[in-house]
């Protein structure tokens, strides 16, 4: 009897962990989204730049844009930290590779950080 108890304790702890993890991946996209149209502004104006490991960084005093960079570098490492898991990599490798598409979209004048780690606009 303890341990079909046992047993039914695993399986719902278990599928909760599951649930609970999809919520959050469902949450952290939403945060992301919700954030990309003041980042957008903010890379506009120059503010914010996206550096070679895949995050974002003030390129100016602004504390409001440090605060949305500080909140979508946590939520950017916790989707690097699950992507690099499904694919064997290291966190700083998914990075690097997501800092080279990001920068492959990035619009005109945007601020990035090339591979040496110099800031540049793009052109």
């Amino acid at each position: 009897m303890l341990k079909k108890i046992l047993l039914v304790l695993c399986l719902f702890f278990s599928v909760g962990v599951v649930v609970f993890a999809a919520d959050s991946d469902d949450q952290i996209k939403e945060r992301m989204k919700q954030r990309l149209v003041k980042i957008n502004d903010y890379k506009d104006k120059g503010v914010l730049g996206e550096n070679n490991s895949g995050y974002l960084e003030t390129k100016a005093k602004d504390e409001a844009a440090n605060k949305i960079a500080k909140e979508e570098n946590t939520d950017r490492r916790a989707v690097y930290s699950e992507i690099a898991k499904r694919t064997k990599a290291s966190v700083d490798k998914v990075g690097q590779q997501r800092a080279i598409k990001i920068a492959e979209i990035s619009k005109k004048g945007h601020w990035l950080q090339d591979k040496e780690g110099k800031w540049y606009r793009k052109e």
